[in-house]
């Protein structure tokens, strides 16, 4: 039997000797919500996984990792914090998720490491290998307190793409920063 439909909510999935939570082999329309994987429960430091926090493999779709006001802490795991690993699992959504300081990525889509945009977003892949954001300047209105942030997606049908914004507590390996504070979406 395949686990379909569950909701994982508000454990503390930290401290294993491999991966913190794996869905596999057709693991479809699960919710994963206000969980603490790879931190302590009380925020206040690591409780690393030694391997990912949440691993979707062997086409698992239509699962949800967090959400409006279900986000995830997801922090600390030796090695990424979500890895969706294969072409087969799609539809998966990640969404106002705290994903930051795991040891090599905070989000990790099949083929392994940083995957290069591509024009219009034309090549297929684990959860459509979909683009990411690039942002081209910030601008912080010190008189209005406004901040502007302009940049764009190159995706080949951007209706109906939700771009979350957050605060970076720093980078990783390959130059990217994760996710540690939500500021909002567009």
């Amino acid at each position: 039997t395949r686990a379909t439909q569950n909701t994982v909510d508000n454990n503390v999935i930290s401290g294993n000797r491999h991966i913190g939570m794996i869905l596999y082999e057709g693991c479809n329309s699960n919710m994963i919500y206000r969980n603490k994987i790879g931190i302590r429960a009380d925020e206040s430091g690591a409780l690393a996984n030694h391997g990912a926090g949440v691993v979707l493999s062997k086409s698992c779709r239509g699962n949800s990792i967090g959400g409006s006001g279900l986000g995830n802490v997801i922090a600390y795991n030796d090695t990424v914090g979500v890895v969706i690993m294969d072409t087969g699992s799609y539809y998966n959504k990640i969404s106002q998720n705290r994903i930051f300081a795991n040891n090599l990525m905070d989000i990790d889509l099949y083929p392994y490491g940083v995957n290069a945009n591509d024009a219009g977003d034309a090549d297929q892949g684990a959860n459509g290998l979909m683009n990411y954001p690039l942002i081209s300047s910030v601008f912080l209105d010190w008189f209005s307190g406004n901040t502007t942030i302009t940049g764009g997606l190159d995706h080949a049908s951007p209706v109906g793409v939700t771009l979350e914004l957050f605060k970076a507590g720093g980078v990783n390996m390959f130059g990217h920063g994760g996710g540690e504070t939500y500021l909002g979406s567009v």
